[in-house]
């Protein structure tokens, strides 16, 4: 039953990003080099692509092979934020291949204070982060936990640190995968941006 739910996860992935990509199941079971009934039968959830074919299915459909695998995971976590609750699920869906999976150690930082770096939108799928301006933790964290930087709005200096304090899997976001979201999805991407703003001013209201 699990390897049958899976199929049709996989699938119905497959199946929403060719239909994004403008492809036909004849164009990308050409391009893999492989039938067009096998790609139907993928995205029906008959059957899961060979794994050494996934590498080529997420170049050709513009994700990770990551997502490919596990984007219903990171797809609970978004629908179970309160950040994301006046998104439909086709538009949740929309955003989902603009994510990454990333693996760090403690000690490492996804941004610092007062540096040049292009933050993003940040969801914890496992592990611990301290959120720090100047010397004071104003936010801890944890699993299915979501966070972001001034600096994703406007590009300019990190207006706090972001530190790593146990090993961690995170979903990036980053500012640049923010931008282009916004400029495919302009519909969508007012929700976003609308949500970034009152959620910042909710943590500027919390330490000041």
């Amino acid at each position: 039953m699990r390897c049958f739910v899976f199929a049709v996860e996989l699938g119905d992935r497959i199946k929403f990003r060719r239909y994004q990509s403008g492809l036909t199941q004849n164009q990308m079971a050409e391009s893999l080099f492989v039938s067009p009934q096998a790609v139907s039968k993928w995205e029906r959830g008959e059957n899961s692509p060979d794994i050494t074919l996934l590498p080529g299915i997420a170049k050709l459909l513009g994700v990770t092979v990551d997502w490919l695998l596990s984007g219903n995971r990171l797809e609970q976590f978004i629908k179970e934020s309160y950040f994301f609750s006046n998104f439909t699920d086709n538009e949740i869906y929309l955003l989902l291949p603009y994510f990454e999976k990333m693996e760090f150690k403690p000690g490492d930082y996804l941004f610092k204070e007062g540096a040049p770096d292009k933050a993003g939108l940040y969801i914890v799928e496992q592990g611990f982060v301290k959120i720090i301006k100047g010397k004071d933790v104003v936010r801890e964290v944890r699993a299915g936990g979501i966070f972001c930087d001034y600096s994703t709005l406007d590009c300019k200096l990190c207006n706090a640190t972001a530190k790593v304090e146990e090993n961690s899997l995170i979903q990036c976001a980053h500012a640049e995968k923010i931008i282009a979201f916004v400029q495919t999805y302009p519909h969508v991407g007012v929700k976003f941006l609308t949500n970034t703003i009152l959620s910042l001013v909710e943590r500027l209201r919390c330490i000041s």
